[in-house]
């Protein structure tokens, strides 16, 4: 076992420390945020492993699903964000995902100069399919960056679609297909700091004082 190994089974083999009372150093120079999920999802599938006492591989690590609790998922997600990591766990079902699917066809509708083609199963009243372009003579920078902004906002539906590719680091995501009606999607978040809040608070005060 590495010294890198040894302090990663100490994170995870114990009880969850503190928010942010741990720091994440990643060694690599020109960091790409595609880096930086790539490293936390590592970190996260080897504390997973830890979680329900497999041994961790250097190069190669594989969890079975079926064995993976919601206890150890629920521990994870207070282990990471000991690092300041904030995990989003979410199970969808078909109807779960047409939620989040129409609440983003809802919110670009009115873009004039896009185009929006979804098939429907009429009877369970569940989208097949979506295809959104724009109008080749009707594009502007401006319709474009107000596409962009909500397929941002509705990064879960962005998830499976893949309309926009991933900038932020929630834009990633873990996809656990179990079958066709049930997906796993876990994503990474920086955690806010309780002192962002207050500085935040503190701000609103003054400018309303």
């Amino acid at each position: 076992m590495t010294e890198s190994e040894y302090n990663i089974f100490n994170i995870f083999k114990g009880e969850p420390k503190d928010p942010f009372a741990l720091n994440m150093h990643i060694n690599k120079e020109n960091l790409t945020t595609e880096d930086i999920f790539n490293q936390i999802k590592t970190l996260y599938c080897k504390g997973l492993l830890i979680q329900k006492g497999s041994k961790i591989n250097p190069k190669v690590n594989k969890i079975k699903v079926n064995e993976v609790t919601s206890e150890h998922i629920e521990k994870m997600k207070h282990h990471m964000l000991s690092l300041g990591i904030d995990v989003k766990h979410s199970v969808y079902t078909k109807g779960t995902k047409n939620h989040i699917f129409k609440e983003l066809l809802y919110d670009i509708q009115h873009i004039d100069e896009l185009t929006i083609k979804v098939i429907l199963d009429w009877k369970k009243d569940l989208i097949e399919s979506i295809s959104i372009g724009f109008e080749p003579k009707k594009m502007t920078k401006k319709c474009v960056l107000e596409f962009e902004k909500y397929v941002r906002k509705h990064y879960e539906a962005n998830h499976f679609l893949k309309l926009l590719k991933p900038k932020n680091l929630r834009d990633y995501a873990i996809i656990i297909k179990i079958h066709d009606n049930k997906y796993h999607v876990i994503s990474f978040d920086f955690a806010k700091h309780i002192d962002d809040f207050r500085k935040k608070i503190l701000t609103q005060m003054k400018v309303n004082n």
